[in-house]
């Protein structure tokens, strides 16, 4: 599960424009998170434990019952991994999703973004 940010960097590197990158890649933000957001509604925990295994599905759960929204939310502002499958396994309601996961991570993408720039430049 590598970062968005891989991409982003890649493409600055061979010369994209600054701007087109950014919107295409939050765009693509957008629709992974959904996407998983609707895996884990639907195919739920089985397909998790496939993906990641049953150890480091168990940790996610145990995470998200002790720091529920605002963990995804903390996630997704880093560089860390963020799986919003796991808001839609623990049925959270789609209205705090986009809240406390695709917004922190529209935010992450501009951040690190400017700062991939900025280093890359």
């Amino acid at each position: 599960f590598a970062s968005a940010l891989v991409p982003f960097a890649n493409g600055l590197l061979i010369g994209i424009n600054f701007e087109s990158l950014l919107v295409a890649t939050l765009i693509a933000v957008i629709l992974a998170s959904l996407f998983a957001y609707w895996l884990g509604i639907y195919l739920g925990k089985p397909i998790v434990i496939k993906m990641v295994g049953k150890e480091k599905y168990d940790k996610s759960d145990n995470l998200f019952k002790k720091y529920g929204k605002g963990g995804i939310a903390v996630l997704a502002l880093t560089p860390l991994p963020y799986f919003p499958i796991f808001a839609g396994i623990f049925k959270m309601r789609f209205a705090d999703f986009i809240i406390y996961a695709v917004f922190p991570r529209m935010i992450h993408m501009f951040v690190y973004g400017y700062i991939a720039l900025w280093v890359l430049i």
